[in-house]
């Protein structure tokens, strides 16, 4: 089994009928992060058995300015929870969060 070429995946992707589940897709992609670190709700089961969390209520994002090798481009900056890991800090577990950047100009679109 081969791991498709991102075109190929892209047009998979976007073939999905359901815009909620493409949508879903591309920003686990996008952001290599794990479904419990998008998705807002979980089932009544899975929230009272300690089964998942739904991370993605921590998930923020902001337009900003992004400066690299001289060249000034907008681009998107996504602050979201990461499901797997902890931060420890004066003796007490929290939430470890990791930063995403991507560009929003059309040129780096395949």
């Amino acid at each position: 089994m081969r791991t498709p070429d991102y075109r190929s995946f892209r047009e998979a992707v976007d073939a999905i009928p359901d815009r909620r589940y493409r949508t879903l897709i591309k920003r686990i992609y996008l952001t290599a992060a794990r479904v419990s670190e998008v998705i807002t709700k979980v089932t009544p089961y899975e929230e009272g058995h300690g089964a998942t969390h739904p991370y993605g209520r921590y998930l923020d994002w902001s337009l900003v300015d992004y400066e690299s090798e001289g060249v000034r481009e907008k681009a998107l900056l996504v602050q979201m929870a990461v499901a797997k890991r902890r931060r420890k800090r004066e003796g007490k577990e929290r939430q470890a969060y990791k930063m995403v950047v991507l560009p929003t100009s059309l040129c780096y679109e395949p």
